[in-house]
């Protein structure tokens, strides 16, 4: 039977015991979408603000290193003038960008270590502390 068929037969026997009594039928794919539904709406918003945070920090990163070079203008000139390679200047400016990333990415990554051995620490019970000595 299809399960239009199979919900009118089910709808019919339900009113025969009580007309008043509401019914909500639908079939086991119905629900499990509906069950799927939650948790990628979830991962989409956690993917758009983790793609937000990304495009924050390279527009920041982006303002510094401007910034950078545009405090340096002078010095980059001499360097040029004294016969710099515009190589030697395009990778003393990318290895700052790599040194303020890396930065940035060793306290964080030291932050994430400590952050679960204090999240323990905060359930200590203190009588339990105090009776182990």
């Amino acid at each position: 039977m299809k399960p239009i068929a199979v919900e009118r037969l089910v709808r019919d026997e339900i009113a025969s015991l009580d007309p008043m009594l509401p019914a909500e039928i639908s079939t086991l794919t119905a629900r499990l979408n509906l069950l799927r539904v939650e948790p990628r709406f979830d991962a989409a918003l956690i993917s758009l603000f983790a793609a937000m945070g990304f495009l924050l920090a390279m527009i920041g990163l982006y303002g510094v290193l401007a910034f950078l070079v545009s405090s340096r203008t002078r010095e980059i000139g001499v360097r040029m003038a004294l016969g710099a390679k515009p190589e030697s200047v395009l990778a003393m400016v990318v290895w700052r960008g790599v040194r303020l990333m890396l930065m940035g990415f060793v306290p964080g990554a030291g932050l994430a270590a400590c952050y679960v051995p204090a999240r323990r620490a905060t359930r200590v019970d203190p009588m339990e502390a105090l009776r182990y000595e």
